[in-house]
């Protein structure tokens, strides 16, 4: 039940920032440019299959991970020689400059 004269938050209103913020992450398999969004953008399904900090990431995982994070150009990167494992390498290489680890 809402209350008189509250502002109710409209979480597309609050999302937008991160979306015009965000900065797609590219890299090049076999002369094709693909791109992973931001963390803060995954779909819920993607963030449930990453490790825990620390934890050793589940192989079944990855393979969603990739899915979830490449979405309609999984094919695409699966038909260029990509496999989820290449996706772990992008981000562990990201993580690394930042200086956290995957999951984190």
């Amino acid at each position: 039940m809402t209350q008189p004269n509250k502002a109710r938050l409209k979480l597309e209103t609050l999302r937008a920032p991160i979306v015009e913020a965000a900065h797609r992450i590219e890299f090049q398999l076999a002369g094709e440019v693909f791109s992973l969004p931001p963390v803060e953008l995954w779909p819920d399904e993607a963030l449930e299959a990453m490790p825990k900090a620390g934890d050793e990431p589940d192989i079944r995982n990855m393979v969603t991970v990739a899915r979830h994070v490449l979405g309609d150009d999984y094919p695409r990167f699966r038909n260029a020689g990509g496999r989820a494992m290449d996706v772990f390498l992008v981000l562990a290489h990201l993580a690394e400059d930042q200086g956290v680890t995957p999951g984190e």
